[in-house]
């Protein structure tokens, strides 16, 4: 004879029921415990079966509901869940990926859907709907998140914690105040998140969040992301300034800022999970999980605290050699299946000048601004002619170009113009 019992653990649950055997066959009776009459008459039970009633079904509910009982007093999560108030909601979202409540997972995500795409309030109340779009406008404009707000970044957090999947149409109204948890989210869909993805970029975002969409995007060559990497796109351009007997060849790089900021903490409330954006798969001594793998993979990483912030997507650490615009130039040549060397335009480029007059220098720079135009339309009719921007698109598109004078000159030093302003002219 063997038993099998329930504990209070979801995961651990097993069929309430015994087996055994007798004459060579097994035969399941009720759960021990339970008087003899009472046993006798569950076997086999004329009502039950005619209604094809399963033990093991009937056990396997029974478990649901007794890890939901077997919570600690102290800790009501399947209670607070059900509140209005966005406060015992958050906790009850925290005591839900604390406890790994996965029955639950239904309430957490009755706290994220938005009122916007609730039949509910369509129907009976637009009027709510106004108050809600006005405190989502208000959330992204102070960068402070209302309470109800708060409760949904928190069942945000324990939904990616519990690996659940939420319906894009309840993810959409948060782009802009959790674009990270969004990402995250969306990334593990089973529906075709591609325009939600291609929405995230709409709004301010880093270097990693364009990787993560990119490597996300580009295996299946959406359109969509080809006309974003063409905005991304950037080129960085040096005229160096040489005296007619110098050597050419110089060089530089520069470096942006990763700049965090502190939010002021919410007294009384759990500490809950913030998510940043970083470049790679980490190592084993860092607690990061793989968003979008490709040449350049993406991880998050969760930060516990009291701030209720989305950060993710404000701060990067782009540098020379690594920045939003080099990665547009590669998701682009795999567009265009070739090499980046290959392409018409380059992302870093240079020009080398020998100085001899004011005139000469000018139309020199002007010339080499607008060759660099005309090559980004090359690229852009390259793209149009695979399909993946319309003619109109391609002629409509303008290139992002950065430029500046290094005066390496070792005499002869005459003040040379600001050719910042060069490129601020209309194309010709």
């Amino acid at each position: 004879m063997r038993r099998r019992i329930c504990t209070t653990g979801l995961l651990a649950c097993r069929p309430l029921v015994q087996v055994v055997k007798t004459r060579g066959r097994a035969q399941r009776t009720p759960p021990f415990g339970l008087p003899r009459d009472a046993r006798n008459s569950f076997v086999g039970r004329p009502i039950l079966a005619a209604a094809g009633f399963q033990p093991a079904l009937f056990a396997s509910f029974f478990c649901i509901a007794g890890a939901l009982f077997a919570q600690p007093p102290d800790k009501p999560a399947d209670q607070w869940i059900h509140s209005p108030e966005p406060l015992k909601q958050a906790w009850a979202a925290h005591w839900i990926a604390e406890q790994k409540l996965t029955a639950l997972i239904p309430e957490l995500l009755r706290v994220v859907e938005s009122p916007e795409t609730s039949a509910d309030v369509v129907a009976t109340d637009t009027a709510a709907a106004s108050v809600v779009a006005t405190d989502v406008a208000a959330d992204v404009a102070t960068g402070i998140a209302s309470d109800a707000s708060a409760a949904k970044f928190a069942a945000l957090d324990t939904l990616i914690q519990l690996n659940a999947e939420v319906p894009l149409r309840d993810l959409e109204p948060l782009a802009d105040r959790f674009p990270t948890d969004v990402l995250i989210l969306a990334s593990r869909s089973s529906e075709d998140a591609s325009a939600l993805l291609l929405k995230l970029l709409d709004r301010q975002h880093n270097r990693e969040a364009f990787i993560a969409v990119g490597d996300l995007l580009t295996p299946k060559r959406n359109a969509g992301f080809a006309k974003d990497a063409m905005k991304e796109f950037c080129q960085s351009a040096t005229v160096y300034v040489f005296n007619p007997d110098q050597p050419r060849g110089m060089g530089e790089g520069w470096a942006g800022d990763m700049l965090g900021k502190t939010d002021p903490p919410r007294a009384d409330w759990p500490d809950t999970g913030s998510y940043r954006l970083a470049p790679g798969t980490g190592n084993r001594r860092q607690a990061w999980t793989l968003l979008a793998d490709g040449p350049h993979p993406v991880s998050f990483v969760r930060t516990a605290n009291k701030g209720y912030t989305d950060h993710g997507f404000d701060f990067s650490g782009d540098e020379s050699g690594n920045n939003s615009c080099l990665r547009a130039e590669e998701f682009l040549a795999q567009y265009l299946e070739t090499s980046t060397s290959q392409l018409p335009v380059r992302a870093d480029t240079k020009l080398d000048l020998a100085w001899t007059s004011p005139e000469a220098f000018e139309a020199a720079v002007r010339g080499f601004i607008a060759e660099q135009r005309v090559r980004y339309a090359s690229l852009g009719g390259q793209l149009a002619a695979r399909g993946y921007l319309t003619v109109d698109e391609a002629s409509k598109a303008r290139l992002n170009l950065r430029i500046q004078a290094a005066d390496v000159r070792t005499h002869d030093r005459t003040p040379l113009p600001f050719i910042n302003d060069w490129v601020k002219d209309p194309p010709l």
